[in-house]
């Protein structure tokens, strides 16, 4: 229960700990393991995910726990169908198991299809509402462009959790949508670090407010200043956008390329590291298009 608790207040690492903990004192324990599984996503620990859906299936193929673990690497090593199927396998094996629903809603999110993750997470937030079922619902609200619905949602958890650095953020991310809003979404985001440093929801937020703004001088210094605090693949990559906007093309190439060593199935990193190499070595890729017409024509 504690762990629970500590997930759900985005204290991920400490969570991991008493999970650990839990599991070691009583290792045929299946009840919670679907947030742990939730926990080690979010750290992007594939291989312990690995580990925790085999143990799990090996003790009871029947229960959903274990395949929400295993959808959950699945996702994490970019095999988005599969891990879709394994999310559906799981919410047959427990149709009340709200992570099951939650799986499913990330997977949907990666496969680029929001309208579907909104469905998915309706689903789990009718279960059991709680933190995450919020922020994920929120996010896959925005991204299928119903932010007015979405900013309901993160209105009602921040209202239910007034002192949380993950709900203000929540209301912020979306606040900071509408131009009209932002000078109240930095507020709010603001307050999220004052809470919580560590909070990454409100330092990518923040970060790309100011971006939006012209304010690329703020967002350097803001996600510099937060990231050997918040060392995930999502931070780096943020980081070095903001890099890649401001023409700093070199110091963009070390920041991807360290997300895609964190987590090397991460698109926007790939993406964005093969622009800046584009960028840096344009003289590379005209050659090599000369080098195309070439062999395609005959009296070479």
């Amino acid at each position: 229960m504690q762990a629970t608790c500590h997930f759900e207040l985005g204290a991920a690492e400490r969570a991991r700990k008493m999970f650990a903990q839990a599991a070691a004192i009583d290792p045929p324990l299946v009840d919670g393991l679907a947030a742990y599984a939730g926990t080690l996503a979010r750290l992007g620990d594939r291989l312990a995910l690995y580990a925790l859906g085999r143990r799990l299936l090996a003790g009871d193929a029947g229960r959903a726990e274990g395949w929400v673990a295993m959808a959950r690497f699945l996702l994490l090593s970019g095999r988005v169908s599969e891990a879709l199927a394994v999310a559906w396998k799981a919410q047959a094996a427990s149709p009340r198991l709200p992570d099951a629903f939650l799986a499913e809603g990330e997977a949907q999110m990666a496969a680029g299809a929001p309208a579907d993750a909104v469905a998915a997470l309706e689903r789990a937030h009718a279960i059991a509402p709680s933190a995450q079922t919020y922020a994920a619902l929120v996010a896959a609200l925005v991204a299928a462009g119903r932010v007015k619905d979405a900013f309901v949602y993160a209105r009602e958890a921040a209202e239910k959790m007034p002192r949380c650095a993950p709900t203000l953020a929540m209301v912020g991310s979306v606040l900071a949508h509408s131009p009209d809003a932002a000078e109240r979404a930095e507020r709010l985001l603001t307050a999220a670090l004052d809470i919580d440093r560590r909070s990454a929801e409100a330092v990518d937020a923040l970060a790309a407010l100011y971006v939006a703004s012209g304010r690329l001088p703020d967002a350097l210094a803001l996600v510099e200043a937060h990231l050997p605090e918040i060392q995930t693949d999502q931070m780096y990559t943020r980081f070095a956008d903001v890099l890649t906007l401001s023409n700093d093309l070199p110091r963009a190439a070390v920041n991807y390329a360290h997300a895609l060593h964190l987590n090397p199935e991460n698109p926007r990193a790939r993406a964005g590291f093969d622009r800046v190499d584009r960028l840096m070595h344009p003289s590379e890729e005209a050659d090599d298009d000369e080098e195309e017409e070439g062999e395609g024509d005959p009296s070479s």
